[in-house]
């Protein structure tokens, strides 16, 4: 009898919720949520506007807390970290690429990819040629020393990818990568960064509602009114 091995979890979310605001002026965003993601799988979370995606993406990337329920990342429980350590693991062990792109405007787009790696840590000129090595695999090797405002929305968009895999983090969580981007250019982003993290052996929790790249995923799971929906069953 053959035994097939699992691939380990890197992240379990059990009964989390979230609400915002009190009394009558409460929203809740989430409710009851369960998901599993295992260790190097790809995975989009999909559904409509408002329907709690970038809520779950932020709690699973500490930049949220749940209300309630329990989460755990790389088989260890965030829920009741201090906020110390929550940047430290987001340091450390995430790597998020934002639909805004948060590139810093007065800073090269080698400097936005350094400056992560040297506040984690490493000496400047190795966080320089890490930057230097992940902006050439994204094809923006010629352009080191552009401002992020002198790039187009596609570029912008591989300089975030590309901040987000310099530290090699295990965990990477990217937030609607695709949405100001035409079909072609949000395609090539998405590939590159499926094949990048692929490389890395990294676990990747896309959120989007961009039905173009869904074909990109190990897995899809869909997100409505703040509840994960059951799998349509198979034909």
């Amino acid at each position: 009898m053959t035994v097939v091995e699992q691939a380990p979890v890197a992240i379990s979310v059990r009964g989390v919720s979230k609400v915002f605001g009190t009394g009558k002026l409460a929203y809740r965003a989430l409710t009851d949520v369960d998901l599993t993601v295992k260790k190097s799988e790809i995975l989009m979370l999909v559904g409509p506007s408002g329907s709690g995606k970038t809520t779950l993406l932020s709690i699973l990337g500490c930049v949220l807390r749940p209300s309630s329920g329990e989460v755990e990342l790389l088989g260890e429980s965030i829920t009741d970290k201090s906020e110390h350590a929550l940047a430290d693991l987001r340091l450390h062990k995430i790597g998020f690429v934002f639909q805004a792109h948060n590139l810093l405007p007065g800073l090269s787009i080698r400097d936005n990819v350094a400056l992560p790696l040297e506040v984690g840590g490493q000496p400047r000129a190795r966080a320089l040629r890490r930057a230097d090595a992940v902006l050439a695999e994204v094809g923006l090797g010629e352009k080191l020393r552009s401002l992020p405002g002198n790039l187009s929305g596609g570029q912008r968009q591989r300089v975030a990818i590309a901040r987000a895999l310099a530290p090699e983090p295990p965990l990477i969580f990217a937030d609607e990568p695709t949405a100001a981007l035409d079909a072609d250019s949000g395609l090539k982003v998405t590939e590159m960064l499926k094949t990048t993290s692929s490389a890395l052996g990294a676990t990747v929790v896309v959120v989007t509602h961009d039905p173009r790249i869904y074909h990109l995923a190990d897995r899809t799971v869909s997100i409505e009114d703040g509840r994960i929906q059951p799998a349509p069953e198979a034909a």
